[in-house]
């Protein structure tokens, strides 16, 4: 099941995933964003539930981004338990992670070591992004503060991979 914006994957064969349906055109959102695989906290979450969830925000040079921390989507709490890591393998976390595929084609890696606030997830977290400065985005965009350069970030997450 490889065909999804956002994945999370257990090295080597391990599959999650989360993603993006977008409307055409880049108009408002049209579909939910899918959270399936090894997870406790799979399934659809529209816009509106997203929203609903608790909002992050994060300040990326002069703009700043809201949206839900990617840790917390996946089911991981700011009091250190977690669902998130659902392999009891040693040191599961370093070799678990997350791929971002943008409707352009870019792609982004991200390890679940890296959201864990108790681990190296510490600073600004990793967003699924909805506002930009307080106005909504046309698409949900990956916003990983932590990345000086943006390259990172993946605008206009999408469901379907090339």
């Amino acid at each position: 099941m490889m065909d999804k914006g956002v994945k999370r994957c257990r090295h080597p064969a391990g599959v999650a995933a989360v993603g993006a349906c977008l409307a055409s055109g880049g108009a408002a959102l049209a579909d939910p964003l899918a959270l399936s695989g090894p997870v406790s906290d799979a399934g659809d979450f529209s816009l509106a539930q997203l929203e609903s969830m608790a909002a992050s925000t994060v300040t990326v040079g002069t703009n700043s981004y809201t949206g839900v921390s990617l840790w917390s989507l996946l089911g991981g709490t700011s009091t250190g338990t977690s669902d998130v890591i659902v392999s009891s393998d040693k040191n599961a976390i370093l070799r678990d992670y997350i791929v971002a595929t943008g409707s352009n084609g870019a792609k982004s890696l991200i390890s679940l070591g890296e959201l864990d606030p108790f681990f190296g997830g510490t600073g600004q977290p990793i967003l699924v992004a909805y506002q930009e400065n307080g106005n909504p985005l046309s698409s949900l965009q990956l916003i990983v503060p932590q990345d000086p350069t943006g390259t990172r970030d993946i605008a206009g997450l999408r469901r379907r991979m090339a």
